[in-house]
């Protein structure tokens, strides 16, 4: 089954600040992650790249306003900076007018990873020392990304 994915990649303090490295993937906040479509990722990006909404959230500072451990469906535990964030929000409702279905999660939840697949211990210490620090870190949007799944 085919799918889209679609993605905004963020440039962020969060790793240095919380001494992460070699992160899985690059720090991104996921719009939407859709098995069964089948539209065209180019596209897609194009699409968003000319809301509105995106030019005002591009380069933009976007601030963690929550820290929450998931489990994670590899094995293990992710923590992730939780957004609320208007612009970001629209953007979701956006791409599901294009056509796109969120599949991931019942309800989108903004938000970027900063560990995956780690032990309960180490999730919960890294919450703790990410939440003593939520008002120092920062998340700027810089680019779309738009991938065509193969699920």
């Amino acid at each position: 089954m085919n799918g889209n994915y679609v993605a905004i990649n963020v440039e962020t303090n969060a790793l240095a600040l919380l001494g992460i490295e070699n992160l899985k993937y690059e720090p991104h906040i996921s719009l939407m992650y859709s098995p069964g479509t089948t539209l065209n990722a180019e596209d897609i990006k194009t699409k968003v790249e000319n809301y509105e909404v995106w030019n005002m959230l591009r380069d933009s500072t976007v601030k963690p306003l929550a820290v929450e451990i998931f489990e994670s469906a590899e094995g293990g535990h992710s923590v992730v900076l939780r957004f609320f964030d208007p612009l970001i929000n629209a953007l979701h409702f956006l791409l599901q007018i294009e056509g796109l279905t969120h599949s991931y999660h019942p309800h989108y939840n903004a938000h970027m990873s900063i560990s995956y697949g780690i032990t309960k211990e180490e999730a919960e210490t890294l919450k703790e020392k990410a939440t003593e620090n939520l008002n120092d870190i920062f998340v700027i949007p810089r680019t779309i990304v738009s991938e065509e799944l193969e699920v």
